[in-house]
């Protein structure tokens, strides 16, 4: 995971070469990957600067019980479980003009409240591109019945 934290970081320091244009398609829909992975790897090991840093201040995001989080009710949420893994199965990235719809299934396990929990889960992240940089201004997961 520490070269999703490089590739975090050099997607930040060389956004500004391209303007206010987004980069080629090809190259963009690597780099939402990467940031989901980063996004992932940062709710695990509960790096909430990571994650300040990846979402918009008017981030929607509802969780798989339904609960609707902001941007700062969803960082300090990060307290609330401990997971012990967090894995990305699968990701579908579908690219507009300055915007990308990233899809995907992810499988966490660990403890809330004390008690084990386990989801599997299918999530939708909305990601505008806005001043020179990829940034998630909604997200929701849902609950996969197996």
């Amino acid at each position: 995971m520490k070269l999703c934290s490089i590739l975090f970081l050099i997607l930040c320091t060389t956004a500004p070469i391209f303007g206010d244009k987004a980069p080629e398609r090809v190259d963009t829909a690597t780099a939402l990957r990467s940031l989901e992975e980063l996004k992932f790897d940062s709710q695990l090991h509960k790096k909430a600067a990571s994650l300040d840093a990846m979402l918009d201040d008017g981030l929607m995001s509802v969780d798989e019980g339904g609960m609707l989080f902001t941007k700062t009710s969803y960082l300090e949420s990060l307290h609330d479980s401990s997971p012990t893994q967090l894995r990305i199965e699968t990701m579908k990235v579908k690219l507009y003009d300055r915007m990308a719809i990233v899809v995907g299934i992810y499988e966490e396990t660990g403890v809330k409240a004390g008690e084990p929990y386990h989801r599997h889960c299918r999530f939708i992240d909305t990601w505008a591109f806005k001043n020179s940089k990829w940034i998630l201004i909604a997200a929701t997961a849902t609950s996969m019945i197996s």
